[in-house]
């Protein structure tokens, strides 16, 4: 016998070779340097995370109306910067239109989904999964009336607030 065929030999230089390369990949001025990235990752990560202030004022804009006219003049300006005709626009409107009835029919389905599967279920996880699944339906019911308040602001050929969608909407 050689000396590779000893037992565990080939098993020890892979752990020398190992070692050194963890030595030469741990050097100090790495091991600070890798630190001081993750930091800096880290607190990005951290100024990402935190919700910017909400101003009163936004929030009711939105909900409002930002504009004195109702909306009228913004939206000329945005039609005739993207050179959109009444053909275009119609277009548009009904292309919400399907979303917003696509998005409303998942809502409906997937609410009854989550109620049927409460009703049927035989274990607590399945009532807490049934209740998930019937709050998930408001998701879609909230990209629905997204959809439909876009199309009613095509349509009312204006950029009104929401609560003239809701009070207003044809």
């Amino acid at each position: 016998m050689g000396k590779t065929d000893e037992p565990g030999r080939l098993k020890r230089a892979g752990h020398a070779v190992g070692r050194y390369g963890l030595r030469r990949i741990r050097s100090p001025e790495l091991s600070k340097g890798n630190r001081r990235v993750i930091a800096q990752g880290w607190r990005g990560a951290l100024a990402a995370l935190r919700p910017m202030p909400a101003e009163r004022d936004e929030l009711l804009g939105g909900y409002t109306g930002r504009h004195g006219d109702g909306g009228r003049a913004r939206f000329v300006e945005l039609v005739e910067s993207r050179n959109l005709d009444d053909a275009a626009l119609e277009q548009i409107a009904t292309g919400h239109r399907g979303a917003s009835l696509s998005f409303g029919l998942a809502a409906l389905l997937v609410f009854v989904f989550g109620l049927v599967s409460i009703i049927r279920a035989s274990s607590a996880i399945s009532i807490t999964s049934g209740i998930a699944v019937a709050l998930f339906g408001a998701v879609f019911a909230a990209l629905a009336i997204r959809a439909d308040f876009a199309r009613w602001q095509i349509k009312s050929r204006r950029f009104g607030g929401l609560r003239e969608y809701l009070n207003r909407r044809n």
